[in-house]
């Protein structure tokens, strides 16, 4: 069965920043019969983005609360209520789990295969291996996606 996956930017009116990662495996979070108001994903924080790490490398992620589905689907910038800060959609994509992996194909070229080790209250995720389509290594390294900007 295949479910969403996205990268979110989420940047605080400080100016500070992390990675949302909504990862919708469960049959819950990935049903496509409930509305994407009454969807929840589960969600991680990390400090860099995990598609843009070398494979190999190791990316602690900490528990959100679940994220409503429309976050999977985000198109544009989003305001947060509640002075929350700024969310950006970074990448989206679909995920099939095979052999206790996650194997990612994202909607604009490009597969990866993540492991994702931990339990609720801490969890890794490792990239295992990356295959970028012809047409993803043509295009500028800006258009391809890039790392967080530096902490200030």
């Amino acid at each position: 069965m295949s479910t969403s996956v996205a990268l979110l930017l989420h940047v605080y009116p400080d100016g500070s920043s992390h990675v949302d990662v909504l990862l919708a495996l469960d049959e819950r979070s990935a049903g496509r019969s409930a509305g994407d108001h009454e969807r929840v994903v589960p969600a991680w924080r990390a400090a860099i983005r995990p598609d843009c790490t070398p494979v190999g490398t190791s990316v602690p992620l900490h528990p959100l609360e679940p994220h409503r589905g429309l976050y999977l689907r985000l198109t544009a910038p989003r305001t947060l209520d509640s002075n929350r800060g700024i969310v950006t959609p970074l990448r989206t994509g679909d995920a099939t789990r095979i052999d206790g992996a996650i194997a990612i194909a994202w909607q604009e070229g490009g597969r990866e295969v993540w492991e994702l080790t931990g339990d609720a209250s801490s969890a890794t995720l490792r990239v295992r291996s990356r295959a970028e389509e012809p047409s993803q290594t043509s295009r500028p390294l800006s258009e391809r996606g890039s790392p967080l900007p530096r902490p200030m």
